[in-house]
């Protein structure tokens, strides 16, 4: 017996649950599957992260701090997991090639949007499903927690219902999906809890203007201090902390040093990546040359300068 006649196949099983489900449509359960593939589609992604990074930018602005902060860890680890989830599912997708039901069973199958041939293990919607079943549930109330593995099982249903997938293929994309949202988990760390990411930014800013002013009286040394600051005010939030080494890299053309041109190019490239995992450079007053890759401990210097900026 082959290894995809046992692992795939499941001994005529996977074929039978097929037509199970398929055939015994009706227009509701059309509508209903359709809409599941909808909901399920993978391309949703930027919509859910952005609705997460939204409320979480909504809660810091209403000084609800460990909300702001447990709503941008989903918001990563969702971004961080289909990642995983994607890669792992196209090469899954190439590698087999296995064929879709239309192609196997022609008109036997009820077809509800568009039709595929190719392609059709693993499913990457379930695998979609299966990641913000994992994501969510910690936001999740224990009460309500039970409409993830539904919505996750609605999704795998409907693509059943459209003879999109066979069920291995929704099995195995649902266990991949929900083994990246684990190790996104692993991987991506939450951001430490330093308080006021607005009072942050306007501190950051107020930094920022006064290193520009520095730097255009010709200054440098009085620029890259102020810019040490700002980067120290700003670097929980991506968008100043991006700011600060481009303006740190445009001192270090000024002044041609080449080894600080080098390391600030470094750090602009890393930036966008270790906001995304959570793992923020170590920052203190004394030093603008963070490790990059080293997660920043609980306090990062931050709180003096936060102190400073409320006493103003």
């Amino acid at each position: 017996m082959s290894l995809k006649a046992l692992l795939y196949d499941w001994h005529g099983w996977n074929l039978a649950l097929f037509k199970a489900i398929n055939q015994r449509g009706s227009d509701f359960t059309d509508s209903f599957a359709a809409i599941g593939n909808a909901v399920g589609d993978y391309a949703a992604m930027p919509v859910l992260a952005g609705i997460l990074l939204l409320t979480a930018k909504m809660a810091s602005d209403w000084h609800q701090h460990d909300t702001a902060v447990q709503l941008q860890w989903t918001a990563r680890r969702l971004m961080t997991g289909y990642v995983l989830a994607w890669c792992i599912v196209a090469t899954l997708k190439l590698g087999f090639d296995y064929p879709r039901p239309l192609t196997v069973l022609g008109a036997e199958v009820r077809v509800i949007g568009l039709p595929s041939d190719h392609y059709s293990f693993p499913s990457g919607h379930a695998s979609y499903a299966g990641l913000v079943s994992v994501v969510l549930w910690s936001l999740f109330r224990p009460a309500y927690r039970g409409i993830l593995p539904i919505f996750a099982v609605w999704v795998g249903w409907s693509r059943i219902a459209s003879g999109a997938h066979f069920p291995t293929d929704v099995v195995t994309g649902a266990l991949i999906g929900m083994v990246s949202a684990w190790l996104a988990t692993r991987l991506v760390l939450r951001l430490p809890k330093d308080g006021n990411f607005l009072a942050s930014q306007i501190h950051f800013h107020r930094l920022l203007v006064q290193a520009k002013l520095a730097f255009a009286a010709g200054n440098l040394d009085r620029s890259l201090a102020l810019l040490q600051q700002a980067h120290i005010a700003g670097h929980l939030l991506l968008g100043p902390h991006f700011v600060a080494h481009l303006w740190m890299l445009r001192v270090a053309i000024a002044r041609s040093d080449w080894a600080e041109i080098r390391g600030q190019g470094i750090r602009i490239a890393v930036v966008p990546v270790v906001h995304l995992l959570g793992r923020l450079p170590a920052c203190s007053p004394e030093s603008a040359s963070p490790n990059t890759v080293k997660p920043a401990p609980e306090s990062t210097g931050i709180r003096p300068i936060l102190k400073e900026h409320h006493e103003q």
